[in-house]
């Protein structure tokens, strides 16, 4: 009697795991070639409308910057047109940043070879697809001595343009980490503003400002969150988070610290999100080539959970609107992948890793957007080519009758009940042999 209770029992929890928890189904990945440049294709910003139609900005090694778009039938490149935003003259090969505002017009940052200091400014008044719909490009000038390196862009709830730079004070060899902000007019260089966030000691090469997001949940207040890389020779060389919630022009409102201590490899531009709630998500990489990912409990980051995998180097991070993490890795072996995390993310065992059609190599030129559903679309340089890929569902993904169950799920469910019918024969037997009925 007590070995059917357990057979009952053994079978019920067995259902229950299997119909539950089934190996992750992999997306279908396509990606098409969106334009060839007569040289290398060195950034890449992607954005999404409101429709899901995709945007992308693009920085050439000749000194191109151009704007990349399509309405519709997407995976045709027929349906992409291309506006040159800036010629050879003025375009550095450094990070181009594109945000779209509340009437999804863009809104793009540009390198320029002038100045370090310097970016250009320019976004779309009109029909975006001439160049007469758009503002003629400002250069912005951060002040004194600045070490520029991979600079993001963001927008207040009117869509007006916050960024970030840094600068050296040769008094007590500090840097000054600077929010850059416009709200009127902002293609007029006179309506720029910068205000200083955060100081430190440290070298010019140790401090870089990767990325900068604005909290706009209540879509009345805007909260400036940083993201930067400093090294100061008293301490270490470690990811930081500068955050202000109010009177943000006064930099005693603004508070910093570091948040890893991981920063050795290529890191992504789009290296921090934000929750639905304002709070921080991370993704940094250190000296040996590992991964981490990191999840702040609230705004301030006083307090993080963190997972940490080996051999994968971090490109962009996006977040779900449930707020689960999806990353595109490059496994270091000749393989771009997605991984991707629903609940639990501090676990490796929680996260799943796929591979992608998307190109070696690319990882450090690419950007990538979540569609309505939550599906991944990237934006990345092959050499001289701008490609577009995206990853869809397999078909009856998510049809079956028992949640979780995808497509290929009664092969899953074998596997899954051949996995751990061992245990329960292995006990059946062990209770027969005690005699036990």
């Amino acid at each position: 009697m007590k070995t059917k209770r357990f057979v009952m029992a053994f079978s019920l929890v067995l259902l229950v795991a299997c119909v539950t928890a089934p190996p992750a189904t992999p997306l279908e990945w396509t990606a098409i070639d969106v334009a060839t440049e007569a040289s290398a294709v060195q950034s890449v910003s992607l954005a999404l409308t409101s429709a899901g139609a995709p945007r992308i900005a693009y920085v050439t090694a000749d000194g191109y910057a151009r704007y990349a778009y399509c309405e519709s039938g997407c995976a045709d490149p027929a349906h992409w047109s291309l506006v040159t935003l800036a010629a050879a003259s003025s375009v550095s090969g450094g990070e181009v940043s594109l945000a779209l505002g509340p009437d999804d017009k863009p809104r793009v940052l540009i390198p320029t070879t002038s100045n370090p200091a310097e970016f250009m400014y320019m976004y779309c008044t009109g029909d975006c697809s001439v160049i007469s719909g758009w503002t003629a490009p400002v250069s912005v000038a951060c002040p004194g001595y600045s070490y520029v390196g991979q600079r993001g862009l963001a927008l207040d709830i009117h869509g007006n343009p916050r960024t970030s730079c840094s600068s050296y004070e040769d008094l007590g060899d500090y840097y000054l980490l600077y929010l850059a902000s416009c709200n009127e007019e902002c293609g007029n260089v006179a309506h720029w503003r910068f205000d200083i966030a955060a100081s430190f000691h440290g070298y010019p090469e140790m401090l870089v400002p990767v990325a900068v997001s604005v909290n706009n949940v209540s879509r009345t207040v805007d909260q400036p969150r940083l993201s930067y890389f400093a090294g100061d020779p008293r301490c270490c060389r470690h990811l930081g988070y500068a955050h202000c919630e109010d009177d943000c022009g006064n930099e005693s409102s603004w508070d910093h610290l570091p948040v890893s201590p991981r920063w050795g490899g290529p890191v992504p531009r789009e290296n921090m999100k934000l929750t639905v709630s304002g709070v921080p998500r991370f993704v940094t990489s250190g000296w040996d080539g590992e991964l981490e990912y990191i999840a702040c409990t609230d705004a301030s980051c006083a307090v993080t959970t963190s997972v940490v995998f080996e051999n994968k180097l971090p490109g962009p991070l996006a977040l779900t609107k449930t707020d689960a993490p999806r990353l595109l890795v490059d496994d270091q072996q000749g393989h771009i992948q997605y991984g991707a995390c629903d609940t639990g993310c501090e676990d490796q065992a929680n996260w799943h890793f796929e591979e992608t059609v998307i190109d070696p190599g690319s990882i450090t030129a690419a950007s990538m957007a979540l569609d309505a559903s939550d599906l991944p679309t990237v934006a990345y340089s092959n050499g001289n080519t701008l490609r577009y890929a995206y990853g869809l569902k397999p078909s009856g993904w998510g049809t079956a009758s028992v949640a979780g169950l995808q497509s290929g799920g009664s092969k899953d469910l074998l596997n899954c009940f051949l996995a751990l019918i061992g245990p329960l024969a292995m006990v059946l037997v062990w209770r027969t042999w005690k005699g036990e009925k």
